[in-house]
Parts: C-alpha cells; structure tokens; sequence
C-alpha cells in the first residue's frame, strides 16, 4: 500500500520503509524541490521492489528483554540522581532512561522522582 498525497507523509515513513521498499529518497527530493534544484526524473524511479513491514515503536517496550533493561535502567537513573542532588544540591535534574535495540530503534522514557 502506498500513500498518495502531495506532501510527504507523516511520521517516518518518508525517510525508513519507503527508501528500504524502493530504492528511492523521498526526503531528498523534496528537499531539492524545496531548494530549487534539479531532480533528474530517473531519482524517483523505484530501482527495485522489496517488501518491508513497519512495527508500531510501542510494541518494543512489551518485549521482554527491552522492558527489564528500561526497568533496570530507571533504578540506574533514580539512584545516579539522588547520588548528584546529595552532592550537589537541587540540580532539578530531567532524567531518562534509553535503550538501544540495534542500531536504529531506540526506547527511551523520562524518569520521575515518584514511583514509575
């Protein structure tokens, strides 16, 4: 299934399962059309037809490896903080937890000072 509209569409589809599926950058043709270069017709000609499946992000985080390492990683940032305040006073840190699964998706979450 492929989207028609005349803007690119949302989310990441324009710049990760469309280039993956043909071949071709959406984004940097839009980009040069938006900066008034030359987009040779042969840059929007699919060069091959791939198969790709998008996942929604959510369902990283009901995995079991990544929800115990977010979990790990939120004690990690919790007692890290609590360590900088009592050194170095209210700092009114942001804290976040991230987990990498590979090298592209990532998890991550803000930690609060309150059970989470």
């Amino acid at each position: 299934m492929i989207e028609i509209a005349a803007r690119l569409s949302g989310s990441w589809f324009s710049t990760d399962p469309m280039p993956l599926a043909t071949g071709v950058d959406l984004m940097g043709a839009a980009i040069k059309i938006a900066l008034g270069e030359d987009l040779p017709e042969e840059d929007l000609i699919p060069r091959y037809q791939k198969g790709v499946a998008i996942r929604n992000r959510s369902v990283a985080f009901r995995l079991p490896e990544i929800a115990k390492q977010m979990d790990d990683g939120k004690k990690q940032v919790k007692d890290y903080g609590k360590k900088l305040e009592r050194r170095h006073g209210n700092l009114r840190l942001k804290k976040f937890v991230v987990v990498a699964s590979g090298f592209e998706r990532v998890c991550f979450s803000s930690v609060s000072d309150g059970i989470n």
